[in-house]
């Protein structure tokens, strides 16, 4: 979640929930954004503006906060050479999204895969 331009927040702990969530799906944190520094009073991290090349992988999901916070992410040169922008496997989602990633329930899950399957499929052809 991109909430301000410069400022991106991040699964970083294998043990949050929304991570064991993924890896249902046989996807796996990158190993680039274990250790990356916790948000006060949360259990994601905090990426700023030098270290979104840490975020180069196969899926991107994000959401933002603001058309500001994505054209500042998109903007950014780190971002902008990555590979995965280019493909389908870059997926802006909205807040919904993200809310039901960190806290699903039985009827938001089958929605969340849904919105999420142009992406696994792009991440799964990608070379």
């Amino acid at each position: 979640m991109a909430s301000a331009p410069g400022q991106v927040f991040t699964l970083i702990s294998p043990e949050d929930f929304a991570v064991k969530q993924i890896e249902q799906l046989r996807l796996r944190l990158t190993p680039a954004l274990v250790g990356t520094e916790q948000a006060s009073g949360s259990p994601t991290g905090v990426l700023g503006p030098e270290q979104l090349d840490r975020l180069n992988t196969d899926l991107v999901v994000i959401a933002f906060a603001s058309p500001q916070a994505r054209q500042a992410f998109e903007g950014n040169p780190l971002v902008r050479n990555m590979p995965v922008l280019g493909s389908g496997a870059y997926l802006v989602a909205d807040v919904q999204l993200i809310t039901q990633l960190r806290y699903p329930s039985v009827l938001g899950i089958p929605w969340a895969l849904d919105r999420l399957r142009p992406g696994l499929a792009a991440a799964a052809t990608a070379p």
